[in-house]
């Protein structure tokens, strides 16, 4: 999360920071990315970096967020035009996002994202939905909780009894898509033009229904 001091600046400078930043993380991989090249070409001391974010994961963690959040309404709306059902605006919705993402000026930032994601970088990605006041009010609509946000969420057919436990779910769910996502760039990358993004909806779209209807035959209706 940005200081205080980040969201002191002008909009236009606090923009250009954040470009040049998604600029580095677009050409590299997180690990081959130094401080030092952005705020070379951000043209900033590296102290007033430190003034703004505690460290570099800290300013890919909002890059990453920001992104996320640029989705926040229409994950809302979806959850409406699906009347909460929730395994459908996955294989809709997100099924959806593959395409936009494979496809976005954004592609080159997320393929590294999702190529080069660890275990403590896949918890940025972690769920789409900020918690409540993650974020400055310059950026909206970042005040409202997880929990608000799935509170339209049907449950009536789940196996579901908590509000934790639709976070496990869409956890769960999520990690579905990070794993198809870089499986997609994976295949970009050795096999390029083997694995077409619609059949990463298509596998996509397969993992979903496991999870929502099992993996395992039923045996009393086969021998029926």
């Amino acid at each position: 999360m940005p200081k205080p001091t980040f969201f002191n600046l002008p909009s236009n400078k606090r923009q250009h920071l954040l470009d040049e930043a998604l600029r580095e993380f677009s050409h590299k991989p997180y690990n081959e990315v130094s401080i030092s090249s952005i705020i070379k070409n951000a043209q900033i001391p590296r102290g007033s970096f430190y003034q703004y974010f505690d460290d570099k994961m800290d300013l890919y963690n909002y890059l990453i967020k920001t992104k996320q959040a640029a989705y926040l309404d229409d994950w809302l709306q979806a959850i409406k035009n699906h009347n909460g059902d929730l395994f459908q605006v996955f294989k809709d919705y997100y099924g959806d996002l593959l395409l936009q993402i494979a496809s976005s000026p954004d592609a080159n930032f997320f393929r590294n994202v999702f190529l080069h994601m660890d275990y403590k970088r896949s918890q940025s990605f972690n769920g789409m939905i900020p918690k409540k006041g993650e974020f400055h009010p310059d950026h909206p609509p970042f005040d409202r909780s997880r929990f608000d946000i799935l509170k339209d969420v049907d449950t009536t057919n789940l196996k579901i009894s908590s509000k934790a436990e639709i976070m496990t779910l869409m956890h769960l769910l999520s990690s579905v898509f990070q794993q198809v996502l870089s499986y997609y760039y994976l295949m970009q990358q050795i096999k390029p033009g083997t694995w077409p993004v619609e059949k990463a909806q298509a596998q996509f779209d397969q993992l979903i229904s496991w999870i929502q209807y099992g993996v395992q035959k039923d045996k009393a209706q086969e021998e029926g």
